[in-house]
């Protein structure tokens, strides 16, 4: 595997990752603006604690 292909596979796994994460946070009743700010927390949260180079 070349250099750009194994980097073209990291990003495509980090960005699967944070879409599961994504998906999976609050609940899809609340309001708009309570389901933003959990969407915008678990992000934060996703973005510190698992660095894109962490497997």
């Amino acid at each position: 595997m070349d250099k750009q292909a194994l980097l073209d596979a990291l990003v495509l796994d980090r960005h699967e990752r944070l879409t599961r994460t994504l998906e999976g946070a609050g609940d899809p009743t609340l309001p708009v603006q309570p389901r933003l700010t959990v969407l915008a927390r678990t992000y934060v949260t996703f973005a510190t604690d698992k660095p894109w180079w962490s497997p």
